[in-house]
């Protein structure tokens, strides 16, 4: 028997998480990434974050692509229509 490191429970199996390397049991982490709880959230926030980014990235090339402007002049021009 193993000691997760994350509950203090002992289990059958543990990983060792590949970022931190704290051993842990299936209900502390993501197994088939070999991550703790911890690592795992904190790589998914990243995504996230990443995803985020490359949106507001997109939005802004495809506004400068439509009218030829930076954002804030588009913004401008926006308003002044409305």
């Amino acid at each position: 028997m193993s000691v997760c490191e994350v509950c203090g429970e002992e289990v059958a199996e543990t990983k060792t998480c590949r970022q931190c390397g704290v051993k842990f049991c299936k209900e502390c982490g993501y197994f088939e990434k070999h991550l703790c709880l911890d690592c795992g959230t904190a790589e998914e926030e990243s995504l996230e974050d990443q995803v985020e980014d490359t949106l507001e990235e997109s939005t802004e090339m495809e506004t400068e692509k439509t009218y030829g402007e930076e954002p804030e002049q588009v913004e401008e021009i926006k308003s002044a229509l409305e």
